[in-house]
């Protein structure tokens, strides 16, 4: 499939120093598959996590979880709102779960196009 290469940077760039920036100097994976139709991007870290009643909240502009209003980790609440309107302008799909490390995974989804379609 054909991305705006700007654009996947931009998102991945962003969830990687997210990742990073929660993860408490611990290690963040990045992985990348295919399904079908679908190429996903997995970023897992070992940080805090979000709560499951608050990751939908996490997408809105300047909101950030309490927790997360440290020095140390700075931020103003926009990363992921804009995260949120390039998945949305490219349809791109983006989800939010609990790592199997026990912080936050984020899942984004890409559709490629069938083979010769254009």
């Amino acid at each position: 499939a054909v991305v705006p290469a700007d654009a996947l940077r931009r998102v991945l760039v962003n969830l990687l120093d997210n990742a990073c920036r929660y993860s408490g100097g611990q290690a963040v994976e990045l992985e990348c598959s295919e399904k079908g139709q679908k190429v996903w991007f997995t970023v897992a870290d070992r940080g805090p996590g979000i709560p499951e009643a608050y990751r939908h909240r996490v997408f809105e502009p300047f909101w950030r979880l309490e927790s997360s209003r440290s020095q140390e980790t700075g931020g103003s609440g926009l990363g992921l709102a804009i995260v949120k309107q390039v998945c949305d302008a490219n349809g791109w799909e983006i989800k939010l779960d609990e790592s199997v490390y026990g912080g936050l995974e984020v899942r984004l989804c890409l559709r490629r196009e069938p083979r010769g379609a254009s």
